[in-house]
């Protein structure tokens, strides 16, 4: 109950965020670049087995360490408070074993602007896509979303700095016509990155 409690709560404030802004800043057309490094956390990873879903938390269940992470990002307008766009990034986690995961987002971006002063901007993203993974000598591609919350302080008319925090998840899925185990071995891995994002507005 508690959880739905702040679940509603959330969205109330989201849609009065729009109140806080005296006026819209942006046009139809204006574009953004945006420059991503940081880190990612292991938040947890889930197994579906014998349709029964299982779920291993923090660094020890998803069996990496603390990453990185850098991205690029282009954006435009289509309305005054919603930009499309795309996005490419990359991550690395170390293992328990040692061994190097890697995982090269691809992905649609849609970013929604309910705060925007011309100084400061609060922005809601939501990628989807695909994205590469690499785990020792193993390659495949996979589903991958990602929402995030990014305010904005802009030093300059055209540069601003930022802090993008959210969660992003890969889904690797083995179908019924998968080789051996693998048809019961579908799972799903979740991050939160943390990131810093240098943003040119154009």
């Amino acid at each position: 109950m508690r959880k739905h409690l702040l679940f509603v709560l959330l969205i109330l404030v989201v849609a009065a965020l729009p109140a806080f802004s005296a006026e819209y800043y942006y046009e139809k057309g204006d574009t953004a670049f945006t420059f991503i490094v940081g880190v990612d956390f292991p938040a947890f990873q889930g197994f579906v087995k014998n349709d029964t879903l299982g779920l291993q938390k923090g660094i020890n269940g998803t069996h990496t360490y603390i990453g990185g992470y850098g991205a690029l990002s282009y954006e435009s307008f289509v309305t005054r408070n919603l930009a499309v766009g795309g996005e490419i990034g990359y991550a690395f986690n170390n293992s328990f074993a040692m061994k190097i995961l890697t995982t090269i987002p691809i992905t649609a971006k849609l970013s929604y602007y309910p705060v925007q002063t011309g100084k400061f901007d609060l922005i809601l993203h939501a990628n989807a896509g695909i994205t590469v993974l690499r785990y020792d000598n193993n390659r495949f591609l996979a589903p991958h979303i990602k929402l995030s919350v990014n305010p904005v302080y802009y030093i300059t008319e055209s540069w601003g700095i930022g802090l993008d925090a959210g969660l992003w998840a890969n889904y690797e899925f083995y179908g019924s016509s998968a080789s051996g185990s693998k048809s019961t071995e579908s799972a799903f891995g979740v991050f939160a990155p943390l990131t810093l994002s240098l943003i040119y507005r154009h």
